[in-house]
């Protein structure tokens, strides 16, 4: 039942959002399209609600990736033991992160965190394929096209595509060639990227967040959608200026002829 009710969420999603798209905004939209883009957003939003109270995750909680410890319903308990339900929520999930509702988007985020960790152990148990990892990083990439010039969406979104690629790394080599497609990125870069990761993993390495955003943040800087600022950024062309002429003191005959009054001994 779980699994038929997410199919269809998802299939009226996406319909919603295509047909959003394929709306011609002009300079002034009528009251139509923004009632339209409006329903759209609110229904995303109720997704995205759904989706936290099946995954467990609370409002109320410290932090926004917290989880409570025990489950509240049985659904939530029993979500990590069936493979169709887990792609089912992952789609779903996933594909909120990246409409183009910004609000929708951060909301998502721990939910989408936690599936990792889902995925995680299902890929170490050998109980998930590696296109579902596969899928988690390339879309998570794709809401930093979407989202990236948000600055309040721009953070969290890193730390879960760093969030993807160190939980799901081990147990996947595929991820690595999702990179190599990355525009600007020399295999050299890629390659410092990846040992990197691993030696993390290895040693169980506590990364800051800080740290963990400007690492994927400079590897990824090419498919972050630029800010309002940025886009708008005029190029400044400095010219280069002749040098400054240096001021020549003017010569001055000296004369020495008033002292000869003072020592005048007549």
């Amino acid at each position: 039942m779980l699994l038929r009710i997410l199919s269809e969420v998802h299939s009226r999603l996406i319909a919603r959002w295509e047909q959003l798209a394929q709306i011609e905004i002009t300079e002034e939209p009528s009251l139509e399209q923004l009632f339209t883009e409006h329903m759209v957003c609110m229904l995303t939003r109720e997704c995205v609600n759904l989706l936290r109270a099946v995954l467990n995750i609370s409002d109320s909680s410290s932090s926004p990736e917290e989880k409570k410890d025990e489950p509240t319903c049985f659904i939530t308990s029993q979500i990590g033991q069936d493979l169709s339900v887990v792609d089912g929520v992952v789609a779903l999930s996933f594909f909120c992160l990246t409409c183009r509702d910004a609000t929708s988007a951060i909301r998502i985020i721990p939910a989408c965190r936690a599936l990792v960790d889902i995925v995680k152990n299902m890929l170490n148990n050998g109980q998930c394929e590696e296109g579902v990892a596969v899928f988690m990083l390339v879309t998570s990439i794709q809401s930093l096209q979407v989202h990236g010039s948000d600055e309040v969406a721009l953070g969290p979104l890193l730390s879960l595509v760093f969030h993807v690629y160190y939980s799901l790394r081990k147990g996947c080599n595929s991820l690595l060639r999702v990179l190599q497609q990355v525009p600007q990125c020399t295999q050299e870069t890629l390659q410092s990227f990846d040992s990197r990761i691993i030696a993390m993993i290895a040693n169980n390495e506590l990364v800051v967040e800080k740290v963990r955003r400007e690492i994927i943040k400079k590897l990824l800087r090419p498919l972050i959608a630029l800010s309002v600022g940025e886009q708008h950024k005029r190029t400044v062309h400095l010219r280069q200026l002749p040098p400054l002429a240096k001021r020549v003191k003017p010569l001055v005959d000296e004369d020495f002829t008033a002292l000869a009054l003072i020592f005048n001994s007549d």
